[in-house]
């Protein structure tokens, strides 16, 4: 799929002209979940601002900009930075029983890759590798429905269960980037250049690749991905 194609499939879920779900399946095939892209509506659904912003906070050092998330400011994010993006996908992840679990999605689409993003897990409930085979179902459409060859992802050092998630799907590492603490009154900004003194000790950026080919590798994909 070309660039344009690419992002006009994206318009056209993120305003509701194509239906899309994913279903996220057990080991034994059956269906332990579901996954719906993020739309137009969530930017007037309160419940599901207010879920992000406490999971985002919850979860403030696993990102590479930490600060105080409010509803407005995640109202302001999504409407401006993710729905207005049509490089960018966002998913919402729910068990079987309707209960909203988490999010995930991509971004950076081009005609080759696009850029794993945004995945967490927010509430308990599921089983132990929900995350994993969600990743499974989104990572299997994008390459079928967007025919991109690459996915990318960078992960903080220091999480190591975003990091067991990647190498069972097959990422490998490209390298590993020194990270520098940038503060600007509220917020703290880890970034990969800053002075000495600055530089975040024990901990690193990775950058991983999946190949399609190598996502294809692993058997037990095949049968946990399911479109409706």
């Amino acid at each position: 799929m070309n660039a344009r194609a690419g992002s006009q499939l994206i318009k056209d879920i993120v305003t509701e002209k194509k239906r899309l779900r994913l279903d996220i399946l057990g080991r034994q095939g059956q269906t332990v979940g579901y996954i719906l892209p993020l739309t137009r509506s969530a930017e007037n659904d309160e419940y599901l601002i207010r879920q992000i912003t406490a999971w985002r906070n919850r979860a403030k050092a696993a990102f590479l900009t930490q600060f105080t998330a409010t509803p407005a400011r995640t109202k302001a994010w999504l409407h401006e930075v993710v729905l207005s993006d049509d490089t960018r996908l966002m998913f919402l992840l729910y068990l079987r029983n309707q209960k909203l679990i988490g999010h995930t999605g991509f971004r950076n689409l081009t005609e080759v890759s696009a850029e794993g993003d945004n995945q967490l897990r927010g509430e308990r409930g599921g089983s132990q590798d929900f995350m994993m085979r969600a990743q499974i179902a989104i990572c299997s459409w994008m390459f079928e429905a967007l025919g991109i060859r690459q996915i990318h992802s960078r992960v903080l050092s220091n999480n190591d269960y975003a990091q067991v998630i990647h190498q069972k799907l097959g990422y490998v590492v490209d390298k590993y980037v020194d990270l520098y603490v940038h503060r600007r009154k509220s917020e703290t900004h880890l970034l990969e250049y800053g002075q000495e003194a600055d530089r975040v000790t024990g901990q690193q950026l990775l950058y991983l690749t999946l190949n399609r080919e190598k996502f294809y590798e692993r058997k037990q994909h095949y049968e946990c991905f399911r479109t409706i």
